[in-house]
C-alpha cells in the first residue's frame, strides 16, 4: 500500500530538484488517493499538498492550470450531485489555495499618441 507521507515528501522533492512533472503527479495522487489510505490523510491533503501543489504552479503553469481544473471539477460535481461535506471542504480549501495567489501584473496603460 502506498505512504501517503513518503509520496509527499517524494513530490516536495522531485519540486525542489526541478522535476515538475513528477512533482505534480504525486501531487494529483496525494489529492485523489490519500485518503484511501486512511481519512486522517484529508488534513494532508487539505494543507500542506495543496500548498505544495500551489508553489509548484507558480514555476510550472501545467500545475497551475491542473489545479484550477481540479476546482472546476469539484464546482461541477457539487451542481450535479449536490454537495456533502468533505466535498465542500475540498472546493474551500482550493479555492483558499488559489485566493491567496498575488494578482496578475497589470499591463502598463496605454497613452494617447
Amino acid at each position: 500500500m502506498a505512504n501517503p507521507m513518503a509520496i509527499f515528501g517524494r513530490a516536495m522533492q522531485a519540486k525542489a530538484d526541478g522535476e515538475y512533472h513528477k512533482s505534480l503527479v504525486d501531487f494529483i495522487w496525494l489529492h485523489e488517493h490519500a485518503a484511501d489510505v486512511d481519512p486522517l490523510y484529508h488534513a494532508l491533503r487539505r494543507s500542506y499538498a495543496l500548498s505544495g501543489w500551489l508553489e509548484l504552479g507558480l514555476v510550472h503553469a501545467p500545475a497551475l492550470e491542473s489545479l484550477r481544473q481540479l476546482l472546476r471539477r469539484k464546482l461541477a460535481q457539487r451542481q450535479q450531485a449536490g454537495a456533502d461535506a468533505a466535498l465542500e471542504a475540498d472546493i474551500a480549501a482550493i479555492q483558499g489555495k488559489l485566493g491567496a495567489l498575488p494578482a496578475p501584473p497589470h499591463p502598463p496603460e496605454r497613452t494617447p499618441s
